[in-house]
């Protein structure tokens, strides 16, 4: 902080020949903010905000040091104030005072007025780049946004914070694993206590690089300080839904939030979300067959996916010659079993899932397809069965958690437990946001209401 000692000791030597001066408050504000003295920040930006000096640029400097403790009234009132004095033409040398307004204006859902603002901020200027950034990341689907923001990172900490945390990530990560990268960045924190300040702050209102610093440092040190500031960001509106939700995820398992019934705001709504860690792999879930049935195999998956009876006669016969040659793959049953369901063959698939389901038990895709079998036949029960103990499993391969997926979301609509199966379809969003089978679900459970979104938000 020597540095940054060094400029508020400058500042304070201005404030003593000219104690309202506009730029060494706004300036110490900010200072302040970096050392994580907030309460001298709030002294020091009253003073601000109080001030009757004239000098360049005035409304900007009072914004700006209001924007840093996201206070969008006062913004406001300083904006009517400078509209009232006749003097709003003369905030626009360095573009911030209209990004900064909009910000605040957006925070309070004001989206129309904002946009109308940040398109006329001056080209060039520091604020325009704000502006176009904000408005770029406000075209994206409103669960993936993390706008509207002020300022960027470099704004709220010191470069030297910046790189000193950069370093430790880069040689613990590369060297000593995470357990270690946790505990020294835990040490770093005890010893530089303005951290402590400002993740929480960057957590709520940051940048997109501002954000994601924040979090992945306050998911490392993981101490009772960031645990409660992840707590806070996994309940509140800000940053996009994904990233919240592996909040919660960690602050679930330090037991600060329940497992079920979370209240949490997704796709721009308040939903009640279930909290269950799983880690998804691409890893093979069975041996590897020989160059000759992988072929099979392949060709025989190909004509699945194309549909249709007459296919699938054609992928049970190229099966059949696979398992000839190794009668025993798993993989190769199940979509044996697979075919007879495209045939109308109900029985035969059951059966063949049935034993599969007992002979490999760490093979999910016929235990999870037998359970969406008996959904089908109504035995609601007995599918419930199947399911319950694999949602206790930590790790699922991505297609064994899409079936999965799909098999619980069918299984609360069996039920007529919609609710249920919305959970279960953000929860698989959360996971595996690009998931293709996401979107037929989406259109069923809620429809209407998607279709609002996207045109609600067409314009941005």
């Amino acid at each position: 902080m020597g540095d940054n000692d060094t400029a508020i000791a400058y500042c304070q030597k201005v404030l003593e020949i000219q104690p309202d001066n506009i730029h060494a408050l706004g300036n110490l504000t900010r200072y302040h903010i970096l050392n994580g003295d907030m309460e001298e920040a709030e002294s020091t930006c009253e003073r601000l905000i109080n001030s009757q000096a004239k000098g360049w640029d005035v409304w900007t400097k009072k914004v700006e040091a209001l924007s840093y403790f996201g206070d969008d009234e006062g913004i406001l009132q300083v904006f009517e104030q400078a509209k009232a004095s006749g003097e709003l033409q003369g905030t626009s040398f360095t573009g911030l005072f209209s990004h900064l307004v909009a910000v605040a204006l957006t925070h309070q859902g004001r989206i129309d007025e904002a946009r109308k603002l940040w398109l006329q901020t001056p080209e060039n200027t520091e604020g325009s780049k704000l502006a176009q950034a904000n408005l770029e990341d406000l075209k994206k689907p409103i669960g993936e946004r993390h706008a509207p923001w002020a300022f960027p990172l470099g704004c709220w900490l010191t470069q030297k914070t910046i790189e000193e945390l950069s370093v430790l990530a880069d040689s613990h990560s590369k060297k000593k694993g995470q357990q270690l990268l946790a505990k020294s960045t835990e040490n770093y924190f005890d010893s530089h206590p303005q951290i402590n300040t400002l993740i929480p702050i960057l957590l709520e209102r940051g940048d997109p690089q501002g954000r994601e610093f924040a979090f992945r440092f306050a998911t490392l040190a993981k101490t009772p300080e960031m645990l409660v500031a992840l707590r806070d960001f996994a309940i509140s509106q800000h940053g996009p839904d994904a990233m919240r939700y592996e909040a919660a995820i960690t602050v679930s398992e330090a037991k600060l939030l329940p497992q079920e019934g979370v209240k949490m705001w997704f796709q721009g709504e308040f939903q009640e979300v279930n909290l269950i860690s799983y880690e998804l792999h691409d890893e093979p879930t069975v041996a590897n067959h020989s160059r000759k049935v992988k072929s099979l195999g392949a060709k025989a998956i190909s004509l699945m996916k194309k549909g249709g009876v007459e296919k699938a006669v054609d992928a049970e016969k190229i099966l059949q010659k696979a398992l000839e040659i190794e009668p025993d793959s798993p993989d190769l049953l199940n979509n044996l079993a697979g075919t007879y369901q495209m045939q109308g063959r109900t029985e035969e698939a059951y059966n063949l899932l049935s034993e599969l389901s007992s002979n490999y038990p760490d093979y999910l895709f016929p235990r999870i397809s037998l359970a969406r079998l008996k959904i089908k036949k109504g035995e609601i029960a007995e599918a419930e069965a199947l399911l319950k103990p694999l949602i206790s499993r930590q790790r699922f391969q991505f297609s064994e958690f899409s079936n999965f997926c799909n098999a619980q979301i069918e299984l609360s609509m069996a039920k007529k437990e919609k609710d249920s199966a919305r959970k279960w379809l953000q929860m698989w969003e959360n996971l595996d946001p690009e998931n293709p089978d996401l979107l037929p679900w989406k259109l069923k459970l809620d429809g209407d209401n998607l279709l609002k979104k996207l045109s609600m938000f067409s314009d941005w």
